[in-house]
């Protein structure tokens, strides 16, 4: 991803530019100090789409490079992160028992700033955090199928947004509840031969947004000895 990005600068603009460009680069990429890896469990406000346990019952994981931005001596006690991610949701079926849906959703990229601060928390946390989320989501792998058993295709994309609260302990183990807005405001459908428009009661958008829980473990990256 370095090596794209420094040719794309060393293309489109002028040397002096383009080196403080992926210096710049390099600089931010050096300052990565973690990585997570987690699981994560959501609900949805849908009425269109369900899940095989209700409204909640999607689940999907996610991975995340933390970048540092800011020490907590130097930011009034709290610390900044930077983090660029992956993640995919899946779990999620049609509302409507005529029409089987499956499919997930992928994140990517994905981005948020976390604002954190240690301070001792029950259960032997020792850090809490307030991220805020936003990204890229396509569907994939979006398949229907009606009564007669013929299959239909869906994609989608759109952006997503979200926050959360989060808890942090000295071993790695976090835990961070939060609400994401999910929304694809339309989808486009491919018909199978012989059908010549959507059934009526088929949903045209798809909105899967939401709370959430997430759950994971923070793996840190040794710095390098000077």
């Amino acid at each position: 991803m370095r090596l794209l990005i420094a040719i794309a600068a060393v293309l489109l603009l002028s040397r002096p530019a383009a080196a403080q460009l992926v210096g710049g680069i390099e600089a931010l990429f050096s300052n990565t100090q973690a990585i997570t890896v987690s699981g994560n469990l959501a609900c949805m406000n849908s009425s269109t789409v369900s899940t095989a346990a209700g409204g909640c019952g999607l689940y999907g994981f996610g991975l995340e490079a933390l970048i540092n931005l800011a020490e907590p001596d130097t930011a009034g006690g709290w610390g900044v992160e930077m983090a660029l991610g992956y993640g995919q949701l899946a779990g999620f079926t049609s509302g409507n028992e005529a029409l089987d849906l499956r499919g997930a959703v992928r994140q990517l990229p994905s981005l948020a700033v976390y604002a954190s601060r240690e301070r001792g928390l029950p259960l032997g946390f020792d850090q809490f955090y307030f991220g805020f989320h936003t990204g890229f989501l396509h569907t994939v792998n979006l398949q229907a199928y009606d009564a007669q058993g013929r299959q239909y295709s869906a994609q989608g994309e759109t952006f997503e947004f979200g926050f959360s609260l989060g808890a942090w302990e000295e071993s790695g183990f976090f835990i961070e509840p939060g609400y994401w807005f999910r929304r694809f405001p339309s989808l486009n459908w491919t018909l199978p031969g012989g059908v010549e428009g959507l059934p009526p009661e088929w949903p045209r958008a798809l909105n899967l947004s939401g709370p959430s829980v997430s759950v994971g473990y923070q793996f840190a990256i040794p710095k390098p000895k000077e």
